[in-house]
């Protein structure tokens, strides 16, 4: 299997892009994004792109399975039109061109709550993206909508510091259809990301409990 990544900089993509490397059905993994990766190894292929040109890199999306890892937040993107720009233009770009290559699945990180119509611009950014990516890919299609995502990055966001602390406490009171808001981290996203790539019929919208459910059978399969 090849596979494409756009986001592997970030948490979850770099997550993914480690566990790709390391599962043996994986051929290679091409990584796509704005800057250089120093990673080096044998089924591992880079490109530096220009996302506002991606019709410039057809040749990219010759791959069975394309996963989507880009996000932003409004104070890294400095305002909503770049915001808009990388959590819901991008991603849509994204789909049509792999719906245009011909690739069979597609996999994007989404947000709990996203939902075009909400008066909160983040998750109506990313309803109308997942809208967008609807209508233009139509093969195997899965969002994946964690809560809040965890995991060490490079830059501090003291929303989810505190969340580390306090998950412990909230998560588990967090039942019924709440489970599907819960905090969860990084790397069990990217699993979990991984294991709707591989499995027959994935589910279409993964929440967190889902997510968790799925990155439990990728590390029982493929990790034990």
């Amino acid at each position: 299997m090849k596979a494409l990544i756009f986001g592997a900089s970030g948490l979850t993509g770099n997550h993914l892009l480690k566990l790709l490397i390391d599962n043996q059905s994986v051929t290679e993994v091409i990584t796509a994004c704005r800057s250089v990766m120093t990673l080096c190894h044998p089924k591992h292929r880079h490109q530096v792109i220009d996302f506002d040109q991606i019709d410039r890199y057809s040749d990219l999306f010759d791959v069975q399975i394309v996963f989507c890892c880009l996000g932003s937040t409004m104070a890294k993107a400095g305002g909503k039109e770049n915001f808009a720009r990388v959590d819901l233009s991008y991603p849509t770009e994204i789909a049509r061109k792999a719906q245009q290559q011909g690739a069979k699945r597609l996999i994007v990180i989404s947000s709990a709550g996203a939902d075009a119509s909400s008066r909160n611009f983040y998750l109506s950014t990313k309803g109308k993206m997942e809208a967008g990516v609807s209508a233009v890919f139509q093969e195997e299609l899965t969002f994946m909508r964690p809560g809040l995502i965890l995991g060490k990055r490079k830059e501090f966001r003291f929303g989810e510091r505190m969340a580390t602390y306090l998950l412990p406490i909230f998560n588990p009171l967090m039942i019924g259809g709440l489970k599907e808001y819960r905090a969860v981290d990084a790397q069990l996203i990217a699993a979990a990301m991984l294991q709707a790539a591989i499995m027959g019929n994935p589910p279409r919208i993964c929440g967190s409990y889902t997510i968790q459910n799925l990155s439990r059978q990728y590390f029982t399969e493929y990790c034990t």
